[in-house]
């Protein structure tokens, strides 16, 4: 999953989250939102799946009928996974390193859970919120490494439980205290989650708060359910976007050096959000005459 890091062409990838499915038949719901998304975005590099991959990761039977679906609708796309709270039952994440190949990049105690990559002008990281609160904090000096090492121009982190929750029924998750302070300090520019099943986008964060109009925000978006189940939202300060309908959706990101550009659908193809993150640009000083001269020279 990387392309060569002085790249800067333009791609679109799909995000989708919490599939978690049963039966062959709930899981071909997953299947033809991949078709009708293909159909309308064919140039989508990849899929970034948040996690909730399957209903019961204890039950191989579930990943196998994924693995089926998911060849049969998108056989030449890379898939970019992460662990959801379902995935981990019994053995299964260990079951999921074994599904998909990923990069090896990530604390030694995280391999294949926890990774990053680049594409185009973006640095992809993909964090594990799976494994509790203390799991969760080993992972954050990692973290913070990875995210000021990378020269890209946009930065996007992708983990299961959503940070800023759309769900009245769950707590604060700890992704809130302990992973967003990192990534609204870094400047990340998109957080992609799941959990909720319900389509959520906050307005730029920062500090745990919406953030002023002179200062740069983290939009952190639920990417809702492609699947059979959906749970109830509430419309918290924090929210720009809600989208309560129990539909299937899913969201197509392009990103330019000059823009992340967001298109939300649900399976009928009506746009339901759509977003456009962009860049300030930093202050050129004025050129004069000699300073003209000097460059027009080589120097």
């Amino acid at each position: 999953m990387q392309t060569d890091y002085r790249s800067t062409k333009p791609f679109s990838f799909l995000f989708t989250t919490d599939s978690q499915a049963n039966t062959e038949e709930e899981f071909q719901l997953y299947g033809k939102l991949l078709q009708d998304a293909f159909a309308r975005y064919p140039d989508s590099q990849f899929i970034l799946h948040s996690g909730d991959i399957v209903e019961d990761g204890a039950k191989l039977e579930q990943w196998d009928t994924f693995k089926h679906v998911l060849s049969a609708y998108s056989a030449d796309k890379k898939f970019v996974p992460m662990l959801g709270n379902h995935d981990v039952f019994g053995d299964g994440k260990y079951t999921f390193r074994t599904m998909f190949e990923l990069p090896k990049n990530g604390p030694e105690d995280e391999t294949e859970w926890v990774y990053s990559f680049d594409y185009g002008d973006a640095h992809f990281t993909v964090l594990n919120s799976e494994d509790g609160k203390e799991a969760l904090k080993k992972q954050t000096e990692w973290l913070k490494k990875d995210l000021s090492s990378t020269k890209k121009r946009w930065k996007i982190v992708a983990f299961h439980r959503a940070a800023y929750q759309s769900n009245p029924t769950r707590e604060e998750d700890a992704t809130k205290r302990i992973i967003a302070p990192i990534l609204e300090a870094a400047g990340v520019d998109l957080i992609l989650t799941g959990h909720d099943h319900a389509y959520a986008r906050t307005f730029p964060m920062k500090g745990g708060a919406k953030a002023g109009e002179q200062e740069k925000g983290t939009v952190y978006l639920i990417g809702g359910s492609p699947g059979p189940k959906f749970y109830p939202e509430r419309p918290y300060e924090y929210f720009e976007a809600l989208y309560g309908e129990d539909t299937q959706v899913y969201t197509n990101t392009r990103v330019t050096s000059k823009n992340i550009k967001v298109e939300v659908r649900n399976i009928r193809g009506e746009m339901i959000d759509t977003f456009l993150l962009g860049k300030k640009k930093k202050h050129q000083p004025e050129k004069t005459k000699e300073t003209e001269a000097h460059e027009k020279n080589g120097e």
